[in-house]
């Protein structure tokens, strides 16, 4: 977090993750806990999608959103060194204008909860309270939980991501690294706009949820080239020498542009250009996804100022 903070406070994208204040330690009964001091943030992208009716972001808001991941990934990846491993709507939170917090505790005081007795002094504690989502024009998005996080030149970890947003390489064994977060921050967009996941593992008595994820991939994006294919220290775990699944040979190809067309109901130019935003990150070849900033200049995002 310290790097994230101080690596380059001009870069764009450093607005939109998580500002360490400062930090201490604190020694309790369970031994010495580190304790962050941060901005204030309030509810996630996820809670956002809860309130919103089909969980669909509006088109407007999830560009808005898109971009400012997409820039937060740039300066993680170009000048941090870092790569997330655990993106998902819940790690990103949604940011308050100073003012217009003021303005919303000034008409909804917290309500006391408790006194207490702290070194001599009395301390009033104040009831939690919500707080109203920042949405329209002054959305801010921030990308917070670096637990995960590995420098991009030296991993500490091989299972990164969770099972739902994992790319292949993960599952099939290969070496990762900033693209994983760019393939996953595909999946991320997708459920903001369509409301439901890319892809849903699933798992039976004759396949595991691994091959199933594997089998939808191939169906709604690419096969694997069997070139692709020797690259990953699993690979004989799930296919065999043909290149096709043991356990689900048989596959049932639907495009991405179909799976919009059914979300979404929109024309094909629209369908079209959406697909190919999210195709640019979703390459099964991990050297061939355009990173962040690549990303960024995709017209799908033409309209967000």
């Amino acid at each position: 977090m310290e790097r994230c903070r101080d690596a380059d406070q001009t870069h764009p994208g450093r607005a939109h993750v998580l500002s360490l204040f400062d930090h201490f330690y604190h020694d309790g009964p369970h031994g010495r806990h580190i304790c962050i001091v941060s901005e204030f943030l309030g509810e996630s992208v996820g809670t956002l999608r809860l309130i919103i009716p089909d969980c669909k972001v509006p088109v407007p808001v999830a560009k808005e959103l898109s971009r400012q991941l997409l820039l937060a990934l740039s300066y993680l990846h170009d000048r941090c060194n870092i790569t997330h491993t655990d993106l998902h709507p819940r790690n990103s939170l949604l940011s308050y204008d100073e003012k217009l917090l003021s303005q919303n505790l000034k008409e909804n005081p917290p309500a006391p909860a408790a006194t207490i007795d702290k070194h001599g002094a009395s301390v009033t504690i104040m009831q939690s309270q919500p707080l109203p989502l920042p949405i329209g024009i002054l959305i801010n998005l921030k990308l917070i939980d670096f637990s995960s996080a590995n420098w991009s030149d030296e991993h500490w970890a091989t299972i990164i991501q969770i099972p739902l947003l994992r790319p292949p390489e993960i599952i099939l064994g290969d070496e990762w690294d900033t693209s994983a977060d760019i393939w996953t921050t595909a999946c991320v967009i997708f459920k903001l706009v369509t409301g439901c996941f890319l892809f849903v593992r699933k798992e039976s008595e004759t396949f595991t949820a691994d091959d199933d994820h594997l089998a939808q991939m191939m169906e709604v994006l690419e096969p694997f080239g069997p070139s692709h294919l020797s690259t990953f220290s699993r690979r004989d775990s799930f296919f065999d020498p043909s290149g096709n699944l043991q356990r689900i040979p048989k596959l049932f190809p639907k495009l991405l542009e179909g799976l919009i067309e059914n979300h979404m109901g929109w024309g094909p130019e629209e369908i079209a250009l959406f697909a190919s935003f999210l195709r640019a990150m979703l390459r099964l070849r991990k050297e061939d996804r355009s990173s962040a900033v690549q990303v960024l200049a995709h017209e799908w995002l033409g309209g967000v100022v």
